[in-house]
């Protein structure tokens, strides 16, 4: 087979094969609701990821205390979700005239859940702490979170989380592109 420069008559008699064989039966096009679906894919990508990773993440803790035989705390392994959403849909307003191809959309991601993934925890634990609240009345915060002990050890704990959410984000940016690639 004799080879063709770039744009030379093969590839481009290939590239009017695959637009013909891509074209539905009759010239009809997607339907307009499938358009609309991957819109919202695209839109709010970020939230799914969050939605799917959070879950995950939840899941594998259910999974891991039924195995080890300790008391299942739904609570504490889903109370991160309700931060995780809100936080990216602001992500997704945040980043709605922004290309989500390329380094820079990870960067942003990383740098945004470096500084937003702690507040996601800090609210986690306190709707953890409200539910054991009502079961215990006499519950301290410091006493089940040790992090809110003293003013050094809560700011310990959001430097923490903030090094853990850069990776978050890192991760989150990932599968949000993934999830734009498929759609479209």
């Amino acid at each position: 087979m004799r080879w063709t420069p770039p744009g030379g008559r093969q590839e481009q008699a290939d590239a009017g094969r695959r637009a013909r064989s891509a074209a539905r039966p009759g010239g009809a096009a997607p339907s307009e609701a499938r358009g609309r679906w991957r819109g919202w894919v695209v839109r709010y990508a970020g939230t799914l990821a969050a939605l799917l990773g959070g879950s995950f993440v939840g899941l594998l803790f259910l999974w891991g205390a039924r195995t080890r035989g300790v008391a299942a705390d739904p609570v504490r392994y889903f109370g991160l979700l309700p931060g995780l959403l809100l936080f990216s849909l602001i992500f997704d307003a945040w980043q709605a005239r922004a290309p989500v191809e390329g380094f820079p959309y990870l960067q942003r991601a990383s740098l945004y859940w470096a500084a937003a993934f702690p507040w996601a925890r800090l609210a986690q634990d306190l709707l953890a702490f409200a539910a054991y609240r009502t079961l215990d009345a006499d519950a301290a915060l410091a006493d089940v979170f040790p992090a809110f002990a003293s003013p050094g050890a809560l700011l310990g704990y959001l430097v923490f989380q903030a090094v853990f959410g850069a990776a978050f984000g890192l991760g989150f940016g990932v599968l949000a592109r993934r999830f734009v690639v498929l759609a479209r």
